[in-house]
């Protein structure tokens, strides 16, 4: 798909996803505020296992705190990235993170999405990669104030910092009221959008909250 343009009215996020010969399984989970895990307790998820494919959180309120069985513990907050290489198995639990005060946070949104690894990754070294805000390079739109970030993927030159799914595109989008982004994206890449508040619109297509498929021009529900 060629110059895809974008104007949206509200900040939002999008997965720019490869489709290649063997194109990879794709989920998107969305949690918000009180509704999936705000009960009697503030965890998430207990310790659990993982194999074959790279659970990807994107945090966009609040901050997770993260363990696994290689080692790693970390708090993503608000603007970071936690990915997840689970290659041949890792075991990992997250829960939604204090702040310093000992008190929760007032807001709490990310979305996770799982991309399965081709077929010769499956058995790979387990990995995690924790990623800042500040870690993610920004697109630049000349003229335009709205921030696109890459996570992963080439684009315009720019590396994403997560280089094992490199073929793979994942882009945020903190877009400005009015403005229009124009996205060159190869033919060969299936986009998909998650709009997570507002309304965008993407050619004569006006765009909710929840997910759409560029490459078919149907909406998913």
């Amino acid at each position: 798909m060629k110059n895809s343009c974008w104007q949206s009215s509200h900040s939002t996020g999008i997965p720019s996803t490869w489709n290649g010969s063997r194109q990879p399984f794709f989920v998107i989970t969305p949690f918000k505020n009180r509704q999936a895990f705000r009960r009697s307790s503030i965890a998430l998820c207990p310790p659990h296992p993982h194999r074959g494919f790279c659970p990807v959180s994107l945090v966009f309120e609040g901050a997770v705190e993260h363990k696994d069985s290689l080692g790693n513990e970390e708090v993503i907050e608000e603007g970071g990235v936690q990915w997840i290489t689970a290659g041949k198995g890792i075991i990992h639990s997250e829960k939604e993170a204090l702040k310093e005060s000992g008190k929760k946070y007032c807001d709490f949104q990310l979305i996770q999405l799982w991309i399965n690894l081709r077929e010769e990754d499956k058995l790979s070294e387990p990995s995690y990669l924790p990623l800042t805000r500040n870690q993610l390079p920004k697109v630049p739109f000349q003229g335009r104030e709205s921030e696109v970030k890459l996570i992963s993927g080439n684009y315009r030159s720019i590396v994403g910092p997560e280089r094992r799914t490199s073929d793979i595109n994942i882009f945020t989008i903190e877009s400005v009221k009015g403005e229009h982004l124009c996205f060159d994206l190869p033919h060969k890449h299936q986009v998909i959008v998650y709009q997570l508040e507002g309304v965008s619109r993407i050619g004569n297509d006006f765009i909710e909250p929840g997910i759409w498929s560029i490459s078919n021009r149907k909406k998913e529900k």
